[in-house]
């Protein structure tokens, strides 16, 4: 299953309520030798993501590790087809740094999974 509990930071109902504009922060945004791909400090862990979302590589990478076709990828995550080419681009070139937050990922659900 898909967890974007950790790119998102705070519990659903936290990031529902209002918040003051004063308290968003902007962060600049690192780029890497991929298009569409950057590292935001403190945006999903500082992990890599779509430029301007919050749509982590990982969640790119674990639903085309379940099969997903790239235009399915592309509509469930709100992103386009370039974007999800682009992540698994960066996966392809940094594969055990994605991989380890895949498993750090599948962990704390396994964790949370037990009775």
């Amino acid at each position: 299953m898909l967890n974007l509990n950790h790119c998102y930071g705070r519990p659903a109902a936290e990031r529902r309520r209002n918040i003051p504009s004063n308290e968003h922060i902007m962060r600049a945004a690192v780029k890497t030798e991929h298009p569409h791909i950057v590292h935001v400090d403190g945006l999903c862990g500082g992990e890599p993501v779509i430029d301007g979302l919050r749509v982590a590589v990982r969640h790119v990478v674990t639903l085309h590790q379940q099969g997903e076709a790239i235009v399915d990828i592309a509509e469930a995550l709100g992103i386009t087809e370039a974007q999800v080419f682009h992540a698994l681009s960066y996966f392809f070139d940094h594969r055990d740094e994605i991989m380890e937050l895949i498993a750090r990922d599948e962990q704390a659900d396994a964790r949370f999974a037990e009775p």
